[in-house]
């Protein structure tokens, strides 16, 4: 039976479809925002409370395929708006 679950690998080929036309389609703008937020929340879950959460980030980001200067760009420009 197949899963309707996404997986690490499906959110990167999605992050790289998205990510060159979030500035023109709403609707990949708001994908890679979510994904932006999803990985921040999962950096922050295996964070420990004493942890510095960047390396978490870093690690979710390089798992799930998305490369480290196009997740800052859309924080930048999340925090430009």
């Amino acid at each position: 039976m197949k899963s309707d679950k996404l997986i690490d690998g499906d959110i990167g080929q999605l992050w790289a479809e998205h990510f060159p036309k979030r500035q023109d389609d709403p609707w990949s703008k708001t994908l890679c925002l979510a994904f932006c937020l999803t990985v921040e929340r999962l950096a922050a879950r295996h964070a420990s409370d004493d942890e510095d959460v960047l390396p978490r980030v870093h690690e979710a980001l390089d798992v799930m395929g998305i490369p480290r200067n196009d997740f800052y760009q859309v924080e930048k420009e999340s925090d430009d708006e």
